[in-house]
């Protein structure tokens, strides 16, 4: 059993993943893939919410991971996300 000591809880969810936008702005393929080993990584207790542009959320495969849409256009209906940014 692994103990998680006061960085962890800490630093747990601080860090919100925006690869999508500078200074990475990798496309979305790429960004998935970036996050996916990001996720998978030692450190991936840091990582919050994946940011993603609200007009690329179709692009999004399911997850169980929160999303922060950034509203560079409207929501579809129906859509859900865990917060919505402005630009």
């Amino acid at each position: 059993m692994q103990t998680e000591d006061a960085r962890h809880t800490l630093l747990r969810g601080l860090i919100d993943h925006a690869p999508t936008f500078p200074p990475a702005a990798l496309t979305p393929p790429a960004a998935l893939a970036e996050d996916a080993r990001a996720v998978s990584s030692p450190h991936a207790f840091v990582l919050g919410r994946l940011v993603w542009p609200a007009s690329l959320l179709a692009e999004l495969p399911p997850s169980q991971r929160p999303v922060s849409a950034v509203l560079d256009a409207p929501l579809a209906p129906g859509t859900q996300v865990a917060a919505a940014e402005a630009r």
